[in-house]
């Protein structure tokens, strides 16, 4: 990034020193894991980015309940939407997992209503942090 920034250099990441996510933690425990090894926490990815590109400045992205985006944590607020293959198929995260046990116990949950039971908290936000960080990275220690 440094190499062809003139400025500075923005990235979306995500970290795992946020707080849990109900769908990774709840029904597919292996995307976390995996998630966990390869992503650095918040204050190692800052360290790393001020000593190879410069200043940095980290800011959460709270993601909206009707975000359409397709990223892993989009349909935080409205989870029936995992049980589609056309959802999953547009996130990484369940390209190397066989998530039909984690369906299995999801579609259970819903049917039940032990996922509102559980997770009633949601249903009134309009946004959740989910551990998303927008990262801008300053060129060399320039503000401009």
């Amino acid at each position: 990034m440094a190499r062809v920034a003139r400025k500075r250099a923005v990235l979306l990441t995500w970290v795992p020193d946020a707080e849990p996510f109900w769908l990774t933690e709840d029904y597919f425990p292996e995307i976390a894991a995996h998630d966990r090894k390869i992503f650095p926490s918040a204050v190692a990815l800052i360290a790393m980015l001020e000593r190879m590109i410069g200043p940095v400045h980290m800011a959460p992205v709270p993601i909206p309940h009707d975000c359409t985006d397709g990223l892993l944590c989009a349909y935080w607020r409205r989870p029936q939407s995992y049980l589609s293959a056309e959802i999953r198929n547009a996130m990484s995260s369940f390209a190397r997992i066989d998530a039909e046990a984690g369906l299995a116990r999801l579609r259970a949950d819903l049917s039940s209503g032990r996922w509102a039971e559980r997770n009633r908290h949601l249903l009134a936000l309009d946004t959740l942090d989910l551990g998303y960080r927008i990262v801008c990275c300053e060129i060399g220690g320039t503000d401009s």
